[in-house]
């Protein structure tokens, strides 16, 4: 056996450690001390109850309160969960944050399983409504203060936030103050009510996609925004969360990012802050600029650990209404969302046997306005004489149909 005696002097020592830190990545921001999405908590712990009406587990839900003794007069939020997402585990960390703000947070069912048909979704969803209402009114929970109700839900309980938003004051539920519809989507099984008139104008809306949601897109996040033109402009906005891999972990703004799969940047500056300030505008005329109007705070989203900052949301602009039913074609595919100043490079080929490129309003464009180059690997779309705005690009090709919304940047 050789033996190998390895002397390393504590210079060497020092060395190796200040190259190891030195090549360490940045780390994303943690949850901020204080302010929207941050850790300033009213109360410290929270009881929840599970409910299973008629031992139907269509109706069934779960209210979540603050465990203290007292009774408190607070604000009721309803947060619907995505398709299958039946348990609230995947969301628990998001409802213990709203909770202990101080919110009442009943979370409603609709689906015993996946073999639930889509049609009775929102059905389901108002008689469970009406069995969580119930309950909350027996005396045997914190008080609701039902002049503060907010409604939210992710993916499927995205469509459903809004369908719910318009079928309350037809069923005597309280009245949405704040709808907040995160990556909504239905897979194209038109859950989605198609009149919204029956939302409140006087509602705070906001609609949040992920940059790479593959899963739902944005197809759907654009109907409910365009429908509920009864809401001002300035009292809704349409936001789009970027993803950000300048350090470790990566900021992947795809389906799951408002799951507690890990918690990270997404969660505490985009979605906890957005519903945070959203409901403190609506209920105490508050944070609203971290809520709405594209300003600074509502963009912001922390900053890496060597003080670069995370890519800041996009807010669509006040102007850009993107009325993809216009083109009726649109409407069946699934829209992937990139952003870009001159090229877009998509790092696969693909097998174009049409292409169609459609403006805001649904004009579609010249193709002596834009090219496409393919390379061995990628395919590059020029755009470079195109103005600044959102665009959606048709792909036909062998095997599919693809839809590409592209938001040209400065």
């Amino acid at each position: 056996m050789n033996i190998i005696n390895l002397k390393i002097r504590p210079l060497s020592i020092f060395f190796l450690f200040s190259i190891s830190f030195v090549n360490a990545a940045p780390a994303p921001p943690l949850q901020p001390e204080t302010g929207p999405g941050g850790k300033d908590y009213r109360y410290d712990k929270v009881v929840s109850s599970f409910y299973v009406p008629e031992n139907n587990y269509n109706y069934q839900f779960w209210i979540f309160e603050p465990a203290i003794e007292n009774k408190d007069t607070l604000p009721v939020i309803v947060f619907i969960h995505g398709w299958s997402a039946i348990s609230p585990s995947p969301y628990i960390d998001f409802i213990n944050h709203i909770v202990k703000r101080g919110n009442i947070v009943i979370f409603p069912g609709y689906q015993e399983n996946v073999f639930t048909p889509s049609q009775f979704f929102t059905g389901n969803l108002i008689i469970s409504m009406n069995y969580a209402l119930e309950e909350l009114n027996n005396g045997d929970h914190q008080i609701p203060d039902y002049d503060k109700f907010a409604i939210t839900g992710h993916s499927m309980g995205g469509v459903l936030s809004a369908n719910l938003a318009n079928r309350c004051a037809e069923n005597n539920f309280p009245e949405p103050k704040a709808i907040i519809c995160q990556e909504p989507g239905d897979g194209n099984n038109n859950v989605l009510d198609k009149d919204l008139s029956g939302i409140p104008s006087t509602a705070l809306l906001l609609c949040i996609v992920g940059e790479e949601d593959e899963v739902v897109g944005s197809i759907d996040a654009d109907s409910i925004y365009n429908e509920v033109e009864q809401i001002p402009l300035k009292n809704r906005d349409f936001v789009v969360l970027r993803s950000d891999r300048y350090g470790e972990p990566d900021l992947v703004a795809n389906h799951s990012a408002p799951t507690g799969s890990s918690l990270d940047a997404m969660d505490f500056y985009c979605f906890w802050k957005l519903v945070d300030a959203l409901t403190d505008a609506a209920f105490y005329n508050k944070n609203r600029e971290y809520a709405l109007g594209n300003t600074e705070k509502q963009r912001f989203m922390g900053l890496w650990s060597d003080g670069t900052p995370v890519k800041e949301l996009y807010i669509r602009p006040e102007d850009d209404t993107a009325y993809i039913r216009n083109v009726p074609v649109l409407k069946n595919y699934i829209s992937k969302i990139y952003f870009c100043k001159e090229d877009l490079t998509i790092n696969e080929k693909l097998p174009i046997s049409k292409v169609e490129l459609f403006n805001n309003t649904g004009q579609q464009i010249s193709n002596t306005n834009y090219s496409i180059i393919f390379s061995h690997s990628r395919t590059i779309i020029k755009i470079n004489r195109l103005s600044k705005g959102v665009y959606f690009l048709f792909i036909d090709s062998c095997s599919k149909k693809t839809l590409l919304k592209i938001i040209k940047v400065e």
